[in-house]
């Protein structure tokens, strides 16, 4: 299913959520120790969602993004 998937935890987390169905799917993940975070998105919506950190933020966004 198209969206943000994540995990945050204090102990260990499970990596992945298992398979995407549809191939067709832009498919990211952002991962350390304690959190696994995924973003499965359509092309049509690349551009609108943003998936990105750097070493002191993650930013996650479900939204259109006007630059």
């Amino acid at each position: 299913m198209p969206g943000f998937l994540g995990e945050i935890s204090t102990v260990d987390v499970k990596k992945g959520f298992g398979k995407s169905n549809k191939s067709s799917l832009i498919h990211d993940t952002i991962e350390s120790q304690k959190y696994y975070l995924e973003r499965r998105t359509i092309r049509k919506f690349e551009n609108d969602k943003v998936f990105s950190e750097n070493d002191g933020y993650i930013i996650i966004h479900h939204g259109q993004c006007k630059n």
